[in-house]
Order: C-alpha cells, then sequence, then structure tokens
C-alpha cells in the first residue's frame, strides 16, 4: 500500500481548508439536482465527503497539492466500498503530466492497464475503480467564489437570519470560517 508523508503546521490546515471550500461548493452546485439528498461530511471509513443521491454517490477526496500516480493509488486505496453507479472525484490543485491521460485511457486500453499494473503498481481493484474515477482541477478560491455566488447573502455574509438569498430557505449544515 502506498504511504503519503504528511508534514504537521500549516500544510494540514491549508488542505482542511481547501477541502471545506470543495465540499460547500460541490454542496451548494448540487442542492437543487432532483435526486439529491445529502452531503456526508468526512469521518472514520468515509471519504473527505460524500454527495449522495437517491440512486447513486459522489465519493469525493480533496487534495490541496498536485496528483501524481502514488497519490491516486492512495486515495482508492482509502475508499472503502463503491458502488456499481457510484463516482470518485479528485478534486485538486493539479494532476502530474500524463497521470489523467494514461489513466483515462487505461479504461479502454489493455496495454495501458497492464502498464499500470507493472511500471506503478496498480492493484485489480484499482484498474476497476478508473471508469469511475474523475478529476476537477481547480483552485481553492474557485471553489471559494462558487459557494459564494451561489450561495447569495447566506453564504457571502454569513447573515444565518436575514431572508434574502438567491436560494429558497434551507437548513443551514455547517458554516465555515472566514478565510484569511
Amino acid at each position: 500500500m502506498s504511504r503519503i508523508r504528511r508534514s504537521g503546521g500549516l500544510n494540514p490546515q491549508a488542505g482542511i481548508t481547501a477541502q471545506n471550500w470543495a465540499a460547500l461548493s460541490m454542496f451548494v452546485q448540487q442542492t437543487f439536482a432532483p435526486l439529491f439528498v445529502k452531503i456526508q461530511m468526512e469521518r472514520s471509513g468515509l471519504a473527505d465527503f460524500v454527495l449522495v443521491f437517491q440512486e447513486r454517490r459522489i465519493i469525493c477526496e480533496s487534495k490541496n497539492y498536485v496528483i501524481s500516480y502514488s497519490h491516486v493509488k492512495a486515495i482508492l486505496d482509502a475508499i472503502p466500498a463503491v458502488e456499481t453507479e457510484d463516482e470518485i472525484v479528485i478534486i485538486c490543485k493539479g494532476v502530474k503530466d500524463g497521470v489523467a491521460s494514461r489513466l483515462d485511457n487505461a479504461k479502454y486500453f489493455p496495454e495501458v492497464r497492464e502498464w499500470l499494473s507493472k511500471e506503478k503498481s496498480f492493484t485489480d481493484r484499482h484498474l476497476d475503480l478508473l471508469p469511475k474515477l474523475n478529476f476537477w482541477i481547480v483552485d481553492q478560491s474557485i471553489n471559494e467564489a462558487i459557494a459564494k455566488n451561489y450561495g447569495g447573502p447566506l453564504c457571502q455574509d454569513r447573515k444565518i437570519g436575514s431572508t434574502k438569498s438567491y436560494f429558497p430557505p434551507f437548513q443551514v449544515l455547517f458554516v465555515l470560517p472566514s478565510p484569511s
């Protein structure tokens, strides 16, 4: 199993902030999808967050760095169960050159799957999950802007008691701290 080295200090906090903005951004983008049910935030045995629909889930991992093959393997290893209709989205700053296209090609070409297996130690499970895998390459500031603009005054100004919003009233699930 691949292990990703982590450092202490500000880096984990920046990752948590990016994850929170990504979750809020994805949540407000899906809120009015007809089959959207809820968002599940990170807890033991669960991805960073999961958008739950009536018949499927979008399993989301948010990373505040550029993704490599080893990162993809570690992320896929950390997702305990993926159902037939589920999708996996890695939200990140970027993907190393050639990684996204080669992973996409592995969905269609056996020789690419074989290369990933031999050269990058991808397991059968990793390879089986690739058709469900997508990348959303986005900077944290974009997710923040999406969340603020979709949410209208309720999210932008955090005026929870205000009735003015671009959305119909909804229950506030969580409030993120203001970015500095």
